[in-house]
Parts: structure tokens; sequence; C-alpha cells
């Protein structure tokens, strides 16, 4: 590390994922200070709708994030809201912008020299998916032996009724009076 340099700020990566749990949870989105970490830089930051809403699929935060002497990394907190998603991914985005010179933002990541993007994929939780699919299984098993045991049971029930023949053999009888 260069430590006379202010540095430039990024995003560790363009992409990351972040799997749904049971319950509304706070991911940390990581920011890094790269190539000198000399005096007190910052920039803002937001989130950006994409096919996951704010609102309803995370909460939505925006602000100041800062960077004191010798800091190399920070976080950015975003609520995720737990939805039940089964089998889809949502997306959206973290933007870094209006950073205060000297600092400067890395020109080779999204978003080039005058902004920083990460996207966040929210993924379907492993553990609940394959929960979600053991039940519904179960539940089809069940509902198999229930439709045979109607079938046996509505057959035993006519038969109760015309214990001496079939249906069309009482009509006739009462034709003929």
């Amino acid at each position: 590390i260069d430590d006379d340099l202010p540095g430039m700020i990024a995003f560790p990566e363009d992409q990351i994922t972040v799997h749904e749990k049971t319950e509304d949870f706070e991911a940390d989105i990581m920011v890094v200070r790269k190539n000198g970490s000399t005096g007190k830089i910052s920039c803002s930051y937001k989130t950006e709708d994409s096919s996951a809403r704010a609102g309803l699929d995370f909460e939505p935060v925006s602000g100041t994030l800062v960077f004191e002497e010798g800091e190399t990394m920070q976080k950015i907190k975003v609520m995720i809201k737990a939805r039940g998603r089964y089998d889809k991914s949502e997306m959206f985005r973290v933007i870094l912008h209006d950073v205060q010179a000297p600092a400067k933002f890395d020109p080779d990541t999204d978003g080039g020299a005058d902004s920083c993007v990460l996207t966040v994929m929210i993924g379907t939780d492993q553990v609940s998916k394959d929960q979600v699919d053991r039940i519904m299984s179960s539940l089809q098993t069940n509902w198999q032996k229930s439709k045979m045991g109607y079938q046996n049971w509505s057959q035993q029930f006519k038969n109760a009724f015309y214990v001496l023949g079939g249906e069309d053999e009482g009509d006739d009888e009462e034709d003929k009076q």
C-alpha cells in the first residue's frame, strides 16, 4: 500500500449474492479504499431498484461514507426483506457517487471514474427451498392416498344403498306399478 496517496474508493467486486432468510436481516456491503490511505476522504451512496423493489424487497438507503486517515474498509448496511422467494432471484444496485477530491473512484470498475456500481442479487435460501420441496412431496403423496381412500369409500357407500342390486333395478319396479 502506498500510504502517501488518498486512494481510490471501490467495491471489492462488481456483483454479490445475498441469500434470503426467514426473517428480515441486514446485509453488509463492503467498500474498500485502495492504493493509499492518507487523509480523510468521502463519497455519497444510494440504492437503486432493478427487479428488486425498494420497500418491498429491501429498505432503501442513502448517505455519506467517510474514510478517516488510515481507514481502508467501510460497510454500508442494507436491510433485506424476507419475502419467501422460492425459485427466483431479484437484484438491486448500490451506487457510490460524488467522490470528494482528492480521492477518486477506480475507473476499472462498473461505473467507471464517475461512480462505482455494485449489483446485489437476492437469492433463494437453499435450505428453505429444500424444506418446501419435502413438504410438497409429502402433501402430494398424502393427496394420492386420500383420492384412493375417497374412491373406495364412495363405492362402499353406493353398495350399501343398493344391497340387492344396482341402481336401475329399483326404478323398474316403480315403473311397473
